[in-house]
């Protein structure tokens, strides 16, 4: 009884994995916000979705400066901010 409890186990589990297998190879993951606008966008919305996913903000990096005072942070901010608007 033992050695077929353990064989209807393992029976179990291995179709339960490759059932899981299975979803997730089937599984689309989308990385933006299109995931939470209608199926059938207006042309507002289309043209926000297509922003988010080519224009500036998909290029945007955000960086945090901690450490030091305030004062000094907005110092290192100031001085970051005029050395990348430079030519």
């Amino acid at each position: 009884m033992s050695q077929k409890f353990r064989a209807l186990s393992l029976g179990i589990w291995l179709a339960a994995l490759v059932a899981c297998t299975v979803v997730i190879f089937n599984t689309r993951f989308i990385a933006d916000l299109s995931a939470f606008m209608p199926k059938v966008p207006n042309e507002r919305q289309q043209m926000l979705v297509e922003q988010l996913r080519d224009g500036i903000v998909a290029r945007l990096i955000l960086i945090g400066i901690e450490g030091e005072t305030p004062v000094e942070r907005a110092r290192i901010s100031n001085q970051l901010a005029h050395s990348q608007t430079r030519p």
